[in-house]
C-alpha cells in the first residue's frame, strides 16, 4: 500500500547523491500530506529537501576530535605511569638494593667472626632472598631502552624471567621488519601487553607451550599470543585488571582486543592496532 493510500500524515527518506565535483551530498527528503477531516482522502502533498551534510560532516569532525583528545589524554596518563615505574625501579636499585648490600656484607662479616651459626646463615640467606627479588622487581617495572635494544630482546628477556619459576618451550615469530615501522611507544605498548600476558600464563595457565607473533596485516599490526595451558571459560570469567590494562593501552592507539579460550584447550589473545 502506497504513502497516500495509507493513513499516514508524514514520511521521511534519508538518502546520499554524488555531485558534480565527486563528494556525496546527505539529504532527508519529508513527504508532508494534507488530508480531509473527514474521508481522510488526500488534498495536497508538499515535499521538504534537507541538505543535511554539514551538520553531519560537523559532528564527525566533533566526533573525531573528542577521540583524538581521548587518545591523546590515555597515552599521557600512560606515559606518565611509564615514568612512575621508571621512578620507583631506580628508587628500589639504587637505595632498597643498596642497603641490603650492605646489610649482607654485615651478616658476612659477622658470620667469619662469630663463625656461621644457624641465625645467621638464615639472615643471610634472607638477605639474598630479598635482593634477588627486589631486583626481579626493579627488572621488571623498568621499561625497556628501545634505543638499547631490540622488541624481541626485550621479550626474550621477560621470558627468560619467568622461566625462573616455571619451565615451557617458547617461540617468537616477528620479522626484522616489522620493529621498523613501530614507534618507540608502540614498542614499549606491546612490550606491555605481551609481559601482563605473560604474568597471566605464569600465574593461571600451566602451560608447557607459549607462542607469540606479530605480523602487519592490511594496515594494521597484529598481535597473537598463544598458550595450550588449561584455559577457562570467557563467558564465566571476567576481565581482570590486568586484561584491562591491556584494552586501555591498546584503546590509546586505536586498538583492540579479543580472548579466545575454552577450559581444557588453552588460551589465544589477540591484540590490534592501526599503523
Amino acid at each position: 500500500m502506497s504513502i497516500v493510500q495509507s493513513a499516514l500524515l508524514t514520511c521521511k527518506i534519508e538518502f546520499r547523491y554524488l555531485v558534480p565535483d565527486n563528494t556525496y551530498r546527505d539529504v532527508i527528503s519529508s513527504c508532508y500530506i494534507i488530508r480531509d477531516p473527514n474521508t481522510t482522502a488526500p488534498l495536497y502533498i508538499m515535499f521538504a529537501l534537507h541538505d543535511v551534510t554539514e551538520v553531519r560532516d560537523a559532528k564527525a569532525r566533533y566526533y573525531e576530535q573528542q577521540m583524538k583528545f581521548k587518545n591523546a589524554l590515555s597515552l599521557s596518563i600512560i606515559e606518565a605511569q611509564e615514568k612512575e615505574r621508571n621512578r620507583w625501579a631506580e628508587e628500589l636499585h639504587d637505595n632498597v638494593c643498596q642497603v641490603l648490600t650492605v646489610a649482607k656484607l654485615y651478616t658476612e662479616q659477622a658470620s667469619i667472626e662469630s663463625g656461621k651459626t644457624e641465625s645467621l646463615q638464615r639472615a643471610q640467606a634472607m638477605v639474598e632472598t630479598a635482593l634477588n627479588d627486589i631486583r626481579h622487581i626493579s627488572s621488571t617495572i623498568k621499561p625497556p631502552s628501545f634505543s638499547e635494544t631490540s622488541l624481541p630482546e626485550a621479550i626474550e628477556e621477560l621470558v627468560s624471567n619467568i622461566r625462573r619459576f616455571i619451565e615451557f618451550e617458547f617461540h617468537l615469530d616477528m620479522a626484522d621488519a616489522i620493529e621498523e615501522q613501530l614507534s618507540t611507544d608502540q614498542k614499549l605498548m606491546l612490550y606491555r601487553v605481551v609481559q601482563e600476558q605473560l604474568n597471566n600464563i605464569l600465574k593461571y595457565a600451566d602451560a608447557r607451550h607459549v607462542s607469540i607473533s606479530l605480523i602487519q596485516k592490511d594496515g594494521h599490526m597484529l598481535l597473537t599470543i598463544h598458550d595450550d595451558g588449561k584455559g577457562f571459560d570467557s563467558e564465566e570469567v571476567k576481565a581482570g585488571i590486568g586484561i584491562k590494562n591491556i584494552k586501555g593501552r591498546l584503546e590509546a592507539f586505536g586498538g583492540g582486543l579479543s580472548i579466545q579460550s575454552g577450559k581444557g584447550k588453552g588460551c589465544e589473545l589477540q591484540a590490534h592496532f592501526a599503523l
